[in-house]
């Protein structure tokens, strides 16, 4: 049986169209996706589907991660993005690449040391915006609630099974799906080159 969604991060979702709060219902096991609706996927979560009671959108959920994504997302960029994940994931560096593989690492480990000194005292809500399969932002689960955030459900699951990340939305960062007010802290490394509509 698929995951179910964390209570506590369904009270931190919002409608990324109109920016309701979303409420978890049962829907009709097997039904079709709305126009605009998450794209549909092998893991996705029978019967189950977020809804927002303003606007009428309801959303799937695919191994318990919630699929919010806007009307006329650019599904030509996920299946990009999607490519260049899976490529990043089995690639194995040599040469002059790993020497720059190796130094994007130390940049990462000194950003995350960055962050961890930021944050140190009071509990947090952290967002991890395009966070990939970067494990390192959990190394901050002592330090409050983590929300890891991607276009692309595949690399959340990864960060689910491999990691063990419990907070986990997919969607667009042009159409955040958070409440307002929702975070105390958001991170946001190796992100915007991705997406065309912030950048160009």
């Amino acid at each position: 049986m698929n995951p179910a969604i964390n209570p506590d991060l369904l009270k931190l979702l919002a409608c990324p169209e109109c920016g309701s709060p979303l409420s978890l219902s049962s829907g009709a096991a097997g039904a079709a996706p709305p126009p605009g609706g998450s794209p549909p996927a092998a893991g996705r979560t029978a019967g189950e589907e977020l809804l927002c009671p303003a606007c009428g959108r309801s959303f799937g959920l695919e191994n318990g991660i919630p699929l919010l994504f806007p009307t006329g997302i650019d599904r030509a960029h996920i299946e990009e993005e999607e490519k260049l994940g899976e490529l990043m994931a089995t690639h194995e560096p040599s040469g002059k690449e790993l020497l720059y593989e190796l130094q994007w690492s130390a940049s990462k480990e000194e950003y995350w040391d960055f962050v961890r000194e930021r944050i140190a005292g009071a509990q947090r809500t952290i967002l991890n915006a395009g966070c990939g399969v970067d494990r390192r932002f959990l190394d901050l689960a002592g330090y409050g609630t983590l929300v890891a955030f991607d276009l692309m459900p595949s690399l959340l699951e990864r960060l689910r099974t491999a990691h063990g990340s419990k907070n986990n939305v997919a969607g667009a960062v042009q159409a955040l799906p958070f409440a307002a007010g929702s975070f105390d802290c958001v991170c946001c490394i190796d992100l915007l080159h991705h997406e065309p509509a912030i950048t160009g």
